[in-house]
């Protein structure tokens, strides 16, 4: 809680992961693909090398040459419309079996492929961008794109707001991939489920006392409203409907 009151004042845009996210990840695979498993055999291996191809596909722009190269500043100016929405749901393809250009692009909005417990193609987007290695074109990208905008709810000032970007070098013993950022409002899902936790340990000041020893309990407080009012500001996004215009009154020279 206080981590994330702290990343929403002053961070300028977070990608989170989750355990559950990964756990769950790991437990789809079938048995016969590739495994990034230590000595004990548990799992703990492979969700860290899923984080891990996640950071390796974010900078690759920056790492390797490509038609559309996209770096961090860009990101953050493409996909953050408002300051404390900076909360980025990243989503992968492939997860160990091979797929297609078009079976890529889709993945990356399904909530089995999501490094958080979010469900970014049934949510209101605010933007999303799609960070692609290996010998995909930009008129393969602008296909895909066109494709699915019908099936994602873009929010309605910003329905062309996808930022691309093409690296021509894949990741290791892979053709291509995708990495999708999307500025989802389900993340107020996380954020709730986060605070009740919380709440379930507060309400009876269970393990308070190490941290009043450094800090005073409006610091506590404080960073539980901030949090509330982060997840209320994406759940009030989510509800927004475009206004129509009015009617122009008739001109009589």
């Amino acid at each position: 809680m206080l981590t994330l009151s702290c990343l929403s004042e002053f961070a300028d845009c977070v990608l989170p992961i989750e355990n559950q996210a990964l756990a769950d990840i790991v437990a789809r695979r079938s048995p016969d693909q590739p495994k990034h498993r230590g000595v004990s055999g548990n799992p703990w291996d492979e969700m860290n090398q899923l984080a891990a191809s996640m950071i390796t596909n974010l900078t690759a722009g920056m790492r390797f040459g490509g038609s559309l190269n996209v770096d961090l500043n860009e990101i953050t100016m493409n996909l953050v419309p408002f300051p404390r929405l900076h909360f980025l749901v990243s989503g992968m393809s492939p997860l160990g079996v091979p797929r297609s250009t078009d079976q890529m692009f889709a993945d990356v909005y399904h909530r089995n492929n999501q490094l958080m417990a979010a469900d970014v193609r049934h949510s209101r987007l605010l933007a999303s961008g799609l960070l692609v290695r290996g010998d995909v074109s930009v008129a393969e990208a602008n296909a895909n794109i066109t494709r699915l905008q019908g099936g994602l709810d873009m929010i309605h000032w910003n329905k062309q707001g996808f930022k691309v970007g093409l690296c021509a070098v894949p990741p290791v013993a892979q053709k291509a991939a995708v990495l999708g950022l999307s500025n989802s409002c389900s993340a107020a899902q996380t954020f709730d489920a986060i605070q009740q936790r919380f709440l379930q340990l507060y309400r009876v000041r269970a393990h308070v006392h190490h941290y009043t020893e450094y800090m005073s309990m409006e610091v506590i407080n404080e960073s539980l409203e901030r949090v509330v009012e982060l997840a209320a500001e994406y759940k009030q996004l989510s509800q927004v409907m475009p206004v129509s215009s009015p009617r122009p009154l008739p001109f009589n020279l």
